[in-house]
């Protein structure tokens, strides 16, 4: 049976944007990694943290496209924040690696 990891994507970014810590644990690999133009973290409890910290800000996620290819799903989103009166638009291409057991082993982000 083919897996969908655009539904299990899909998924993920509806948790990030409700700040829910608990569904992102239990889509997270125990060994994931993230990746981006400030961070290179590793294990699930460091992602975890790092999340926590962005959701203390005020953020609108929005997706404009995904792509499934093989076991990895490529996203455009944009991810508008705002901070002291101050919104800063961030586009970005998420990269979403998932593992044999329908986890997410790596998400590697390019600021656009």
């Amino acid at each position: 049976m083919k897996k969908n990891y655009l539904t299990k994507t899909l998924l993920y970014f509806t948790a990030f944007q409700n700040g829910d810590i608990n569904s992102l644990e239990d889509m997270y690999a125990s060994n994931v990694t993230l990746l981006d133009w400030d961070n290179n973290i590793s294990g699930k409890q460091n992602v975890l943290d790092l999340n926590k910290e962005l959701f203390k800000e005020i953020f609108t996620l929005n997706v404009i496209s995904s792509k499934q290819v093989g076991n990895q799903t490529f996203n455009e989103i944009t991810i508008k924040i705002d901070i002291n009166k101050y919104t800063t638009v961030l586009n970005i291409l998420d990269v979403i690696t998932y593992n044999d057991q329908f986890r997410i082993e790596n998400i590697t982000a390019y600021k656009r």
